[in-house]
């Protein structure tokens, strides 16, 4: 039985300060066959694919999270996060 939750990284995204309103943010994990889910800021965790792309970024400062879920149900209890600001 398969008990060992996937790790997640974020391979790419914003730069800490940006004029941008569009944040593409790519992540990935070690583990074969797992599937995502991420959120922004407070909103509710979805499901997701990377690369990702929001459009029409708020101004302000802004907190992605990414995890990976496994077959077996298993969740990364400490997903990655990617914090950016836009100006």
């Amino acid at each position: 039985m398969d008990t060992v939750a996937p790790q997640t990284s974020i391979v790419s995204g914003p730069k800490l300060r940006t004029t941008a309103r569009t944040a593409k943010l790519t992540f990935r994990s070690p583990q074969a066959g797992v599937t995502f889910q991420c959120k922004l800021d407070k909103s509710a965790w979805r499901g997701c694919r990377s690369p990702l792309t929001y459009r029409k970024v708020k101004r302000g400062a802004h907190i992605f999270q990414v995890r990976a879920k496994d077959a077996a149900g298993n969740v990364d209890a400490t997903p990655a996060k990617r914090s950016w600001r836009v100006r």
